[in-house]
């Protein structure tokens, strides 16, 4: 299925981690919603993200340097199938709460695929639902 996804993370503790090109950057504890894509399979993508969290794989994206960070989990996991853009359904979330600036978006010209949120259900009120696999 090719469509989009929405990562709810929980970062436990204040976490310093070197994210690849853009440096050094200072996550604070809380939630945050990464957004991204998937041409091919976007559940497939999910279960990469996953199998990363546990520490299986090696790193890729901006992303894959936080799923690797002790301290952090994936709450939930949302998907939408078909088409669309990641950088609008970053920007709506960005609406309710901070974007992460760089994060995720080194190949678009929005502020970011990461946006810090006081809550993980943001995504059911974009049209995301659950996918339907174990997240742990």
């Amino acid at each position: 299925m090719k469509g989009l996804y929405c990562l709810c993370l929980r970062v436990d503790r204040r976490l310093t981690i070197e994210v690849g090109a853009l440096g050094v950057i200072t996550f604070e504890p809380g939630l945050y919603i990464y957004v991204g894509s998937a041409k091919g399979g976007v559940e497939q993508r999910v279960q990469r993200h996953l199998r990363l969290s546990r520490g299986e794989g090696r790193i890729h994206w901006h992303v894959d340097y936080l799923l690797r960070s002790e301290g952090v989990e994936v709450e939930a996991v949302y998907v939408r199938e078909g088409s669309g853009s990641e950088c609008e359904v970053a920007s709506q979330l960005a609406e309710f709460g901070a974007v992460i600036e760089g994060f995720g978006s080194s190949d678009c010209r929005c502020r970011g695929h990461l946006i810090r949120v006081e809550r993980c259900d943001l995504p059911l009120l974009l049209g995301f639902r659950p996918p339907g696999i174990s997240i742990k």
